[in-house]
Formats: C-alpha cells, sequence, structure tokens
C-alpha cells in the first residue's frame, strides 16, 4: 500500500496512451510506467473522496 505521507506532491502523468478498448497507460513523472489502468477502475477512484492539499 502506498503511505500517501511518502508520496511527492510534483509526481504528475507525463504520458498517457490506450491500451485496446479497455484501459489506459499512464507514465507518471517519477518514472513509474507500468501500470494498465482499466476505465473501470478510473470511474471508481473518481468516486473516491480526495484530500485536498
Amino acid at each position: 500500500m502506498l503511505d500517501p505521507a511518502t508520496m511527492p506532491l510534483d509526481v504528475v502523468p507525463a504520458r498517457i496512451w490506450s491500451v485496446g478498448n479497455y484501459a489506459l497507460g499512464i507514465a507518471f513523472s517519477d518514472g513509474h510506467n507500468s501500470g494498465i489502468y482499466t476505465f473501470t477502475a478510473l470511474r471508481e477512484i473518481e468516486s473516491v473522496e480526495t484530500e485536498d492539499v
């Protein structure tokens, strides 16, 4: 699990690409680029409350 206290606030999406008809690939400015995010999962994230920092 990610500890939000250890996550730099300046990490942003650097590149986004389509993965078939079901997902997006996202590369982040910190070098992480191994994730494939399905549209269903992204919609679920959208409904989660976020903390305003």
